[in-house]
């Protein structure tokens, strides 16, 4: 049986050594970082959006506002227009780029990454992450 649990405020803030990084990476490249999660009958993810960001050595090299819901009402609040929706994946999984960073050969270079609701104090429900992905540009 699965328990479904409720928050007030969704925050996930990871950090990641480079070094830790597959060799496959590599070092001097541009790489995105991709948020992989699903929505499961989910309560209030569609109403908020959230700010994805990237801070580097402490300073902020990315940062965007985005919809958790890939069927989110774009005509609903001209504030709100443009912002950007998950693609789904073949997998089923919802993804959504958080932002790149340039991976440099500094040996104790730390990435932290942050998925944070702008406007906290409603219960939501629902989101599930798979995991946050660091991918080698193309």
């Amino acid at each position: 049986m699965v328990k479904r649990y409720t928050c007030l405020v969704l925050e996930i803030s990871p950090s990641l050594g480079v070094t830790l990084l597959p060799i496959e990476i590599g070092y001097l490249y541009q790489s995105p970082v991709i948020l992989v999660f699903k929505l499961i009958d989910p309560h209030d993810l569609d109403v908020i959006p959230v700010e994805l960001t990237i801070d580097k050595f402490e300073d902020r090299i990315s940062t965007k506002q985005v919809w958790l819901d890939p069927n989110y009402d774009k005509e609903r609040d001209d504030e709100l227009l443009g912002l950007e929706s998950p693609k789904l994946r073949s997998d089923g999984w919802l993804e959504m780029e958080i932002g790149e960073f340039f991976n440099s050969d500094v040996q104790d270079e730390v990435i932290q990454i942050g998925v944070v609701e702008i406007k906290v104090g409603r219960t939501k429900s629902g989101f599930i992450l798979e995991g946050i992905e660091i991918r080698h540009k193309n």
